[in-house]
C-alpha cells in the first residue's frame, strides 16, 4: 500500500487534482527514463516547472527519487501507474503524443 497516495486521496474522502504539467510528467514518465528537457515542455505548450511539478506529484504518492544521489530521477510508483492508465481512459493524453512518442 502506498500511505503518501493514501493520506492524499482520502483527505476528504476520494480526491485527486491534477494539472496539465503533472499530467504531461506523469505521461513522460511512464514513457522515458530520462528526464524531460525545456524543449519537450515547450512543444507541449507548458513553462518549465519541472521541480515543483514532481515535488507535489511525489506529495501526492504518484512519483518517488529512488536514488538519493539523484534527487532529480523520479519514477512513478504503483499509484502513478494506475494513475496514468486512467489519464490514457480519459484521453488526456491525446494532446502530448507527439512529443512523449
Amino acid at each position: 500500500m502506498n500511505k503518501t497516495f493514501r493520506e492524499h486521496v482520502t483527505s476528504t474522502k476520494f480526491a485527486l487534482t491534477l494539472s496539465k504539467s503533472m499530467i504531461f510528467h506523469l505521461l513522460w514518465l511512464s514513457e522515458s527514463q530520462h528526464v524531460c528537457g525545456r524543449s519537450h515542455l515547450t512543444l507541449a505548450g507548458l513553462t518549465d516547472t519541472t521541480v515543483p511539478t514532481r515535488g507535489r506529484l511525489a506529495a501526492r504518492g504518484l512519483v518517488y527519487s529512488p536514488d538519493p544521489n539523484f534527487p532529480g530521477n523520479y519514477k512513478l510508483t504503483r499509484a502513478g501507474e494506475l494513475v496514468v492508465e486512467l489519464i490514457k481512459e480519459a484521453g488526456l493524453d491525446e494532446e502530448f503524443k507527439e512529443v512523449i512518442e
